[in-house]
């Protein structure tokens, strides 16, 4: 597993990485997502907040780190309430 139940993070499950074009951009995207109690992503937008590099600015690469957030799973959690919180895709040059 991908966490640390003391620390109150959510478990992953399932990481599908984003696909790559040619672009040669570079960089990190960062994906804010809510989750809901099941454990499926049910909003996954890039966000300006953590994302560096030239690779944030090109929109294929941030469609597809959503994509990729989306089709992200989690353990379901113990309560009846959603969770949110930011996944780290690195994009480096071909």
């Amino acid at each position: 597993h991908l966490c640390d139940r003391r620390q109150r993070q959510m478990c992953i499950r399932d990481r599908p990485y984003p696909e790559y074009d040619n672009s040669n951009d570079a960089g990190i995207i960062a994906i804010s997502i809510t989750v809901d109690p099941q454990g499926k992503v049910i909003s996954a937008i890039a966000t300006v907040n953590g994302s560096k590099g030239t690779a944030f600015s090109n929109p294929k690469l941030r469609a597809s780190a959503e994509a990729a957030a989306r089709k992200s799973r989690f353990e379901r959690s113990t309560g009846s309430s959603n969770q949110t919180g930011v996944i780290i895709y690195i994009f480096k040059q071909n």
